[in-house]
């Protein structure tokens, strides 16, 4: 998609210090990091959605940003 970006990070300092009950193994605690990045864009004026997800079984986190629909068409006439 063209309003979709990913950051890549292998070892998110929140997921290494944060250890989880057996019945949360699921939750991703990078996704405090995610709300970090969405706040920064949208003091930016870039609004935009954005989630943390696990890749498999391990430590690896991707974090998908979806910008909204004005954005594109804000960049695109400033073209």
């Amino acid at each position: 998609n063209i309003n979709e970006y990913y950051i890549y990070d292998d070892d998110p300092i929140t997921n290494k210090y944060i250890s989880l009950p057996s019945n949360l193994s699921g939750l991703n605690c990078a996704q405090f990091i995610a709300g970090i990045i969405q706040g920064i864009l949208d003091s930016a004026e870039f609004p935009a959605d954005v989630t943390a997800a696990t890749q498999g079984n391990t430590q690896k986190t991707v974090y998908v940003i979806q910008f909204e629909p004005q954005v594109l068409k804000r960049q695109q006439v400033a073209q």
